[in-house]
């Protein structure tokens, strides 16, 4: 078994968020000052990205794949809170909800990790591998409503390093023939 990590190499769908994939792809452990901000707090936030293919296939198991966000509620202090919904997707379609309603309530950032099992995949290879996370405004007043916004997103693939070969190929070293006439 091996791990590495996936930062995010494509922002496919991002809705009443501004910003790009650069300000989301580090480490949520020790991510920067970039946002994916919301444009109206009082809306849904949406975002699907896509990662690399992994260099080895993903593990089977439970909670050995992690889908993980650095997270806060969009605009100042005070107000509802907001949820997150994450789920899995494979190449544009739905795969599966894996979480929903995960309360929000740092307005300077936290830590939300999502796990999943790699047998929900429809590709073993795991290169079809995208995450949704919808930011779900909190209810009450215009005033009052709150969004979610994403600071760095990622996936940390538990995969499986491959064999090594018991019969390796064995050098051979060029033969020096003596033609005699």
């Amino acid at each position: 078994m091996a791990a590495e990590r996936q930062p995010p190499d494509t922002l496919i769908v991002q809705t009443n968020l501004s910003g790009a994939v650069t300000d989301i792809d580090e480490d949520p452990d020790s991510a920067g000052g970039d946002w994916l901000t919301a444009v109206d707090d009082a809306l849904d936030t949406i975002m699907r990205v896509s990662f690399p293919t992994p260099t080895g296939d993903p593990n089977v198991g439970a909670g050995l794949q992690e889908f993980r966000f650095w997270v806060r509620v969009g605009s100042e202090a005070g107000g509802n809170t907001p949820t997150l919904d994450v789920a899995l997707w494979e190449d544009g379609s739905l795969n599966t909800s894996l979480q929903t309603a995960i309360s929000i309530t740092s307005y300077t950032g936290e830590i939300v990790s999502v796990t999943w099992d790699a047998t929900l995949l429809g590709t073993a290879d795991g290169s079809l591998v995208e995450c949704f996370a919808q930011g779900q405004r909190s209810g009450g007043s215009g005033a009052n409503r709150r969004t979610v916004e994403f600071g760095a997103v990622e996936w940390n693939v538990d995969y499986s390093a491959g064999a090594a070969d018991p019969f390796p190929a064995i050098p051979r070293r060029p033969m020096n023939i003596l033609l005699r006439m």
